[in-house]
């Protein structure tokens, strides 16, 4: 079948945008869902912004656009285009995020004055402050807070394939990749075999497979933490026990007998490694979905020692997967 992508921004300050991004969305043989071309089926029973919101758990993947124009605002405060958002997030819909690169550079400014009592007017933009803590919410989000900017029609159309070639190539490596099959045979064995093994075993033994079970799975980013466990313990066995009796990610490493410094300035790695040469040093940068290597804006962690160094953003991630690993313990197998 052919994937939808629904396409979510303001309309009469973008229609230009919309036309490109809706002819590159048709050439790469994908179908564009958008209200201004009629593609949202409008019923009596809903309000038009009602209706664009239920068209988006038949779509695949969204493409959200974001300009100087924040828009209409909607009986909660937020824009359509905002509540849009809200909800692709809500159906696991993955977005990618296009943003004016004129409006990443506002918001800076407006970041750096906003402790002073001048107001900062931004040409073009009818509510500044909104828009920027909309983008804001968008980069804060555990995933999908990846940003694409943009400063012509040309600028988002080779950036939207690019991502898009981004995504494939991710399903073609995590969903056929014949080590991740096999993987899942092993999975099912485990459940098919599971009642005979853990007879009259009690809940534990099923608790700590299904957080093998989880760290194992492709399908979530549970491979992030797998490669921390492994680098503090060794090994993922070691790890497992002292994950299960954490509530949190900062107990874990508590347990684990390392400090956690988190901090915005990373020390320099290199010195690391002069200054402690008994210890060995490792660097891990997790790009968020959507973003580039070269964009620097990952999130970093450090380990040596019985130390670690994390930027906040690093952190808040970890804490989001610790959280989705204590969910996984309660699914049943």
């Amino acid at each position: 079948m052919i994937p939808n992508v629904f396409v979510s921004s303001t309309i009469y300050d973008l229609q230009y945008l919309r036309d490109a991004i809706r002819e590159t969305i048709i050439e790469l043989g994908y179908n564009p869902v958008m209200s201004d071309y009629g593609d949202i089926g409008y019923l009596p029973s809903k309000s038009a912004q009602e209706s664009c919101y239920a068209t988006i758990r038949d779509c695949q993947l969204a493409v959200l656009i974001i300009g100087k124009r924040y828009g209409e605002k909607t009986k909660n405060g937020l824009s359509v285009t905002n509540n849009e958002f809200l909800t692709i997030q809500k159906r696991n819909v993955p977005i990618l995020t296009i943003v004016d690169q004129e409006v990443i550079s506002f918001k800076r400014v407006y970041e750096a004055n906003r402790a002073t009592e001048n107001a900062t007017k931004f040409p073009g933009m009818d509510s500044a402050p909104e828009t920027f803590n909309f983008i804001k919410s968008v980069m804060d989000s555990p995933l999908n807070n990846g940003i694409i900017t943009f400063t012509t029609a040309s600028d988002a159309r080779r950036n939207l394939k690019s991502q898009l070639a981004h995504l494939f190539y991710d399903l073609l490596v995590n969903q056929f990749n014949p080590l991740n099959v096999n993987i899942q045979d092993i999975l099912s064995e485990v459940k098919t075999l599971r009642h005979e093994l853990l007879k009259d075993k009690g809940e534990e033994p099923l608790i700590y497979l299904n957080a093998m079970k989880w760290l194992i799975d492709d399908r979530s980013r549970s491979d992030d933490y797998t490669k921390l466990a492994k680098s503090i313990h060794g090994s993922i066995d070691l790890a497992v026990p002292i994950m299960l009796k954490s509530t949190s990610f900062e107990e874990f490493i508590n347990k684990s007998n390392y400090k956690i410094t988190v901090n915005e300035e990373m020390p320099d790695i290199d010195k690391l490694r002069e200054s402690n040469t008994q210890y060995s040093y490792t660097l891990f940068t997790i790009y968020p979905y959507g973003a580039h290597e070269s964009e620097g804006n990952g999130y970093v962690t450090i380990i040596g020692g019985n130390q670690i160094f994390m930027n906040t953003e690093a952190k808040e991630y970890f804490d989001y997967l610790h959280q989705e690993f204590m969910q996984a313990l309660k699914m049943k197998i």
